[in-house]
């Protein structure tokens, strides 16, 4: 079982590949508002041309136009192989060990929601 992890809500991306729940390769890639232009080649070379089982995605909290790439190029990637999108939060980070391990145990309990993990609470004035 084959996972491709992403997070791009800080100001660094994350990109691991996972198998098993076991972290087997990772990269960071550090240009933060060339993001666009850097994600898609970063994905494609750590996957190596295999396709995996599915793809975890960190929803926050961070970067509202990180956030926003990362999720639509992990949508975008899901739909396109028909493979399930498991969220996680990206309190996490940079714990790609972590995360590969709970995202496992996340699609193999068959819990495919995409809900944001976390609750935000403003204070009233």
């Amino acid at each position: 079982m084959l996972a491709l992890i992403i997070d791009t809500t800080g100001p660094q991306a994350f990109i691991g590949l996972a198998e098993n729940g076991t972290l087997v390769s990772k990269t960071i890639i550090s240009e933060g508002r060339q993001l666009s232009k850097f994600l898609l080649p970063a994905i494609q070379s750590i996957l190596q041309e295999s396709i995996p089982t599915y793809i975890a995605i960190g929803t926050g909290p961070g970067s509202f136009t990180g956030s926003r790439v990362g999720g639509i190029v992990a949508h975008s990637l899901s739909y396109g192989w028909n493979i399930p999108l498991i969220s996680f939060s990206s309190t996490l980070l940079p714990d790609l060990d972590a995360i590969a391990a709970q995202s496992c145990e996340k699609y193999l309990s068959g819990d495919r929601s995409t809900q944001i993990e976390l609750v935000y609470i403003s204070p009233t004035p």
